[in-house]
């Protein structure tokens, strides 16, 4: 969507099968495929957008700062992050296929604050294909802080020791 309104995209994702699929998918000079751990991705150039579809409830609870220090430096001044994943209020547990890690939105406020103010969240129907259930999900807008909030991330870090 983003290349064919003529913005430049950088898509990165540590599978070779999902690039291959993605290029399949898009035909679009703009938009520059990169096979890559993003946990280890450096670049220099920084983002106005960083866009998560799947990415965020995949990972393990203590790599949240982390991942919210890593896309808050990939983001340029007033940048955002769109996160887009599950949500603990899908009361759907049948389980068919693979379903996103639900998460709540008290955990992604907590862990984000340091480095991102949430400007929009609202669950969502994430409509899945055929191989699974539709599942509940949020849809997150969340704006980079102009610094770091140092005395936020202490508390966190003395709430984790």
């Amino acid at each position: 969507f983003m290349a064919k309104n003529n913005i430049r995209v950088t898509a990165v994702d540590i599978s070779e099968k999902a690039i291959s699929i993605a290029k399949q998918k898009v035909d679009a000079p703009l938009v520059n495929f990169m096979c890559e751990d993003f946990l280890l991705f450096n670049k220099e150039e920084k983002f106005h957008m960083v866009f998560d579809r799947g990415f965020i409830h995949t990972q393990k609870k203590i790599l949240l700062d982390t991942i919210f220090n890593k896309v808050y430096n990939c983001c340029t001044d007033k940048g955002y992050y769109v996160i887009i994943c599950g949500s603990y209020n899908d009361d759907n547990n049948i389980a068919i296929g693979t379903n996103p890690t639900m998460m709540s939105l008290g955990t992604i406020e907590h862990m984000s604050a340091p480095y991102f103010k949430i400007k929009f969240a609202q669950e969502v129907v994430l409509e899945l294909n055929d191989n699974f259930l539709d599942k509940v999900g949020w849809l997150l807008i969340l704006q980079k802080r102009n610094i770091i909030d140092k005395s936020i991330h202490k508390k966190m870090q003395g709430n984790s020791q």
